[in-house]
């Protein structure tokens, strides 16, 4: 009776949850695209926060093994049943399916999980797009409502997330303010004009602690009551809570604001 024998790749996977030393760099099968779905040959693969939290459990019991990685830059290698947007050969980047992962060879997409690479960027670059910028963007415009015309304030604007968030005010007619610090200065206003305020990295990390970056929109409506925030304005972030004495209030939608940023975006 003939066998039939699986194309495999190389793959860096896990077996079991905890620290890097669970990665291994080995062998696995070579995934076939379903429906809807393209194999890419993985030039360059993104890596993001999610990563290690993914690898020590933080998100839930995942199946094991389990290959990480969400972003990726690469070239069509074959084309699922019903795809008929993109050809073999094509460079394109985005996310993997939930199947699947980038630290491969090789990995599966959804054809709405990707997007024609343009040919003035390279692999590297592309690969390091998807999840900051579709972080920055579902902020901005699907839980803020930003709107033109409205100020927002964009903290560690030189971040990963924060220099697309940057740009995707920008391009909204927002009136944006961000925070860098001195040695990123240059690049943020690089990105886009807009007002800057240079803030020493140890100062700020020691005010706001516990935020990696925050937005907050301004309204008309509440950029003059003291310590409120309506919830239109959908202000939120995670501050300040190793430092109470920097917390103005409890904010009427239910998060910290720092009273120290505040009182410079009422001015």
């Amino acid at each position: 009776m003939p066998t039939t024998t699986t194309e495999t790749m190389k793959v860096v996977q896990m077996h079991s949850f905890g620290g890097p030393e669970v990665l291994r760099f080995e062998d696995a099968p070579r995934p076939e695209p379903g429906s809807r779905e393209v194999l890419v040959r993985v030039v360059a693969a993104g890596v993001n926060p999610a990563d290690w939290k993914f690898r020590e459990g933080k998100f839930g019991q995942v199946p094991l093994p389990a290959i990480l990685g969400g972003d990726f830059s690469g070239e069509i290698e074959a084309l699922g049943p019903g795809v008929e947007e993109f050809r073999v050969g094509e460079q394109v980047f985005g996310s993997v399916a939930n199947k699947s992962g980038s630290y491969a060879q090789y990995a599966i997409a959804p054809v709405s999980h990707i997007v024609e690479k343009p040919k003035q960027i390279d692999h590297v670059t592309a690969a390091a797009i998807p999840v900051p910028a579709m972080t920055a963007w579902q902020a901005l415009f699907d839980e803020a409502k930003l709107n033109a015309g409205q100020k927002v304030l964009i903290h560690a604007a030189s971040g990963g997330v924060g220099n697309f968030a940057v740009q995707f005010a920008k391009w909204k007619g927002a009136h944006v303010i961000g925070t860098a610090s001195g040695s990123n200065a240059a690049l943020v206003r690089s990105l886009a004009r807009m007002n800057l305020s240079i803030t020493a990295a140890r100062a700020l990390k020691k005010s706001c602690a516990m935020s990696m970056w925050f937005l907050i929109p301004l309204a008309a409506t509440h950029r003059n009551v003291p310590g409120k925030c309506s919830r239109k304005a959908a202000c939120w972030s995670r501050l300040c809570n190793r430092h109470p004495s920097k917390v103005r209030r409890r904010t009427t939608c239910g998060e910290f604001s720092c009273a120290k940023m505040r009182r410079g975006m009422r001015s």
